[in-house]
């Protein structure tokens, strides 16, 4: 496993690190917990990752509880599209990476009744 053989197929090892989940854990609440980490870590500098993690942790929220979800999915698909070309450093950049990683491959831990795209 190294770098290139990772983006090879979209993914990505950041600083070296891999957390591995058994079957048990919830992917929303991980998906929110890197939203809500990226929140509470930004230095507040750029907008995309100072507003946009707030609102990511808020519209993931939205989307368990099966509010308006084919609506709050999109809204958090464009959020994570800004913050990974908008912000000005790799963390809120690279915080949505698990987000669209989770709803890709665990629409269910997320209540989904709608595809996601």
């Amino acid at each position: 496993m190294g770098y290139e053989s990772l983006a090879e197929v979209g993914g990505m090892l950041g600083h070296g690190g891999i957390v591995v989940f058994d079957d048990t854990v919830n992917m929303a609440k991980q998906a929110r917990f890197a939203m809500e980490f990226c929140a509470e870590e930004s230095c507040g500098k750029c907008t995309p990752c100072r507003i946009g993690s707030t609102r990511g942790v808020e519209v993931i929220d939205r989307i368990v509880a099966g509010e308006e979800q084919a609506k709050n999915l999109e809204l958090l698909e464009d959020l994570c599209e800004v913050m990974t070309d908008g912000s000005l450093c790799a963390m809120g950049g690279l915080t949505p990476l698990p987000v669209r990683s989770a709803l890709k491959l665990f629409p269910a831990d997320f209540g989904i009744k709608v595809e996601v795209k």
